[in-house]
């Protein structure tokens, strides 16, 4: 594999560099990155990852179309399917759809198996998994979005275990079983209940903290995307083409994060940028490999015992890249939430 040392924007390219041929246009894309400063709400830090340049969205947004009704996402029939939906676009543009974003309604709640390019005026199926264990009953024809996604420590078990599932079956379904454990686990962790163990109902149980959280991380205005860590271990990344589209998937990559250091006390400072940096050089070594997307583009996946990372690629442009080391190792104890409710108290005064 090729590797481009460029200064301080030796990081994300090399991982992609496999699509041959295109070298250059993904230099274009991503060698204006650079990672800003830190962010920081209590043990979460967002490190933005920030670029001069600007893609102009081409695109629409998924959830904000489901919402208005101009994406329609059912059951593939009455009976339904766990691992599949129908999602049709009745748009003239494209939309994209970020991995792990979370649908709810019809027979159980979902979330998306990995990001997609919707095309214009048709009418596909997605792979999807379940995060609604206990329910298989009606509560709607159509699912809906509340802005939310996938919380990350399952989000990146998931994407590896896609990413496997690409590799030797050249399916893009994920380990529903792990998806159901981590959640069970979440739940325990976070001292959380639910009736029909649903990763909605968990999130709803600490609105108001993940609210705080995300309203003191937002993003800088050269912002495309952003690495976090929570407190010394550097989690992972999510880079987008455009600082529209991150703009308008922020609080969902904050709350999925926050949603992990709420198990953790703070224990340690936060990594420094140019730690935050040389966690790019990681990936550099992953064999990588290129797949037709589901929708629009090409799907590139690698991922080793130790990393996992995946990119959206159309007009040889990368959409969405993704990156995240799996065994996070933080940190810290399950008396996780004292000093987030000790700042809920300092803000509201009680």
């Amino acid at each position: 594999m090729r590797r481009i040392l460029s200064h301080k924007y030796n990081n994300i390219l090399s991982l992609f560099l496999v699509i041959g041929a295109n070298v250059n246009i993904f230099e274009s894309s991503l060698s204006q990155v650079s990672v800003g400063f830190p962010i920081s709400m209590q043990n979460l830090t967002m490190f933005p990852l920030e670029a001069e340049t600007n893609e102009k969205e081409n695109y629409l947004d998924f959830s904000e179309q489901v919402n208005l009704g101009t994406v329609k996402v059912t059951e593939v029939d009455e009976s339904g399917s766990v691992p599949t939906l129908f999602v049709e676009n009745k748009n003239k543009e494209a939309v994209f759809i970020l991995d792990g974003e979370h649908l709810i309604g019809a027979k159980q709640d979902r979330i998306v198996n990995l990001s997609i390019l919707l095309p214009a005026l048709k009418k596909i199926e997605i792979p999807v998994s379940c995060v609604e264990q206990g329910r298989w009953s009606y509560n709607s024809e159509y699912f809906f979005s509340e802005g939310k996604m996938h919380f990350n420590r399952g989000r990146r078990r998931r994407q590896r275990s896609v990413s496997e599932s690409m590799a030797s079956r050249r399916t893009r379904r994920s380990d529903q079983s792990e998806v159901w454990n981590d959640i069970n686990d979440k739940e325990r962790l976070m001292g959380a209940q639910s009736r029909t163990s649903s990763m909605r109902d968990m999130y709803n149980s600490f609105d108001e903290i993940l609210s705080l959280i995300k309203q003191g991380m937002r993003p800088t205005p050269n912002q495309v995307g952003s690495l976090f860590s929570i407190n010394e271990r550097i989690i992972g990344f999510d880079l987008f083409n455009s600082r529209d589209t991150l703009n308008k998937h922020i609080e969902k990559l904050v709350e999925s994060m926050a949603v992990d250091a709420l198990e953790h006390r703070i224990t340690s400072p936060h990594p420094t940028r140019e730690e935050a940096r040389s966690f790019f050089e990681e990936f550099s070594g992953l064999k990588t490999a290129k797949y037709p997307a589901l929708g629009l583009g090409e799907d590139v996946r690698a991922y080793s015992d130790r990393l996992t990372a995946s990119a959206l690629v159309h007009k040889d442009k990368a959409v969405h890249v993704s990156g995240f080391i799996l065994d996070s190792n933080i940190r810290g104890s399950s008396k996780r939430r004292r000093s987030f409710e000790q700042m809920r108290r300092s803000r509201s005064g009680n």
